[in-house]
């Protein structure tokens, strides 16, 4: 059944985006219906996505990071990847009974290949507007339908769906990118969107997490500019005892496209479940 949705869609519009160069980044919502084209099936999964579409305004073909699908079901909607920030020993393994309905959330989208999704109950984010709790409890229903383990009858039609997971082109690129096989790159368009002058593109993503939590939800990008480099390895630092991310710098080109690093211009996207 489906539960009452209401949207408000705000776009940052300013007179001098017209004439801008820049990379405009949209984030709306959608029904399944609207994103494939065809009536809605009646099936029990959730049927709204988020969609955030990249426009180029600049006069170049460029290239940038996009928000990854890391893990995908059918029709290539991606699932928003949470890392939970709390420990547990042992480790935590169902959903908490919190109640979120009455909570507005932050959710903080990175635009970059190696970030997670964040929550903060604050558009400052800061460690201290940091909402944890949901942070998890989104990790675990998330994983858990990817692992078709959730015994909700809201999730439970997940486990017929086709699942695709990234990890093995994650490797594949490395090992393109650390050969310095810059043209080849080019292929790996579910990490990078590549854009000539007035294109636009489009990604979608799973919302069910979001629709069984309730709550009123903010989503907006993390940052206003791209990454202009990527972690190629992970290694342990004895001094410091932790593991240290390694980064490498993105090729100024791959092909025709040039590597855009500029300012991002982005709406904020209110919804309420």
């Amino acid at each position: 059944m489906r539960r009452f949705f209401s949207l408000i869609f705000t776009i940052i519009s300013f007179s001098f985006f017209v004439k801008s160069q820049n990379v405009y980044v949209s984030i709306s919502s959608e029904m399944d219906s609207m994103i494939l084209g065809k009536q809605s099936r009646k099936t029990d999964y959730c049927q709204y996505r988020l969609k955030i579409s990249y426009e180029n305004k600049t006069d170049s073909a460029i290239y940038f990071n996009k928000v990854v699908k890391d893990i995908q079901i059918g029709n290539n909607i991606g699932f928003p990847q949470f890392n939970g920030s709390s420990l547990y020993n042992p480790p935590k393994k169902s959903i908490s009974s919190i109640n979120y309905s009455n909570d507005t959330s932050v959710i903080v989208i990175p635009l970059n290949l190696n970030d997670p999704w964040l929550v903060f109950s604050d558009s400052i984010y800061s460690y201290n507007t940091r909402n944890s709790l949901l942070e998890d409890d989104l990790e675990i229903f998330y994983d858990s339908l990817y692992y078709n383990s959730l015994s909700e009858k809201s999730a439970s039609s997940f486990t017929s769906l086709y699942w695709k997971h990234t990890l093995g082109r994650r490797r594949e690129f490395i090992n393109d990118f650390n050969a310095h096989q810059t043209d080849s790159l080019i292929k790996y368009n579910d990490f990078f969107v590549f854009l000539k002058p007035g294109e636009t593109y489009s990604d979608y993503f799973d919302m069910s997490g979001f629709v069984y939590f309730k709550g009123h939800y903010c989503f907006m990008v993390k940052k206003n500019y791209w990454s202009d480099s990527i972690v190629v390895d992970v290694k342990y630092n004895d001094e410091l005892k932790r593991n240290l991310q390694v980064t490498e710098p993105l090729p100024n080109s791959i092909g025709i496209y040039k590597l855009y690093s500029r300012p991002v211009i982005s709406n904020v996207l209110y919804v309420d479940f």
